[in-house]
């Protein structure tokens, strides 16, 4: 469902929503959802704990992605996806909105995060 307002050439998209990040990442997130209800259904108290556990490392990874976002929505101006496929069509590659420095610094912070969450400590482990 997130495919649905990625641009993928000019004119062929499914989907030109006004708010298409918002809700690309809304889809994206609907992970966690799953994961509680997997951890509920098994109807065992270590069984919820474990998708609780799931659910908020997931949040706690998301959270950084998205906020990642913002720069590129602040110098896009627009949550939609294609003028930003239309602005990156017309130019060089350093002209890419990833490319720009305020920019950088959100996806710097994406980085930091993003490789932290697949080693996080577990609390019975210490």
């Amino acid at each position: 469902m997130t495919l649905l307002v990625i641009p993928f050439a000019p004119g062929i998209f499914g989907q030109d929503l006004n708010l298409g990040l918002l809700y690309f990442f809304a889809i994206g997130g609907l992970s966690v959802v799953g994961l509680l209800m997997a951890g509920w259904s098994s109807y065992n108290k270590y069984s919820l704990l474990g998708g609780l556990r799931s659910a908020a490392q997931v949040v706690c990874y998301e959270i950084p992605l998205t906020l990642s976002v913002v720069g590129l929505i602040l110098l896009a101006g627009t949550m939609s996806l294609e003028p930003d496929r239309q602005q990156q069509q017309a130019g060089w590659f350093t002209d890419w909105y990833v490319f720009q420095p305020a920019a950088r610094r959100p996806d710097l912070l994406h980085r930091r995060h993003g490789r932290g969450e697949p080693h996080a400590v577990r609390p019975d482990r210490g």
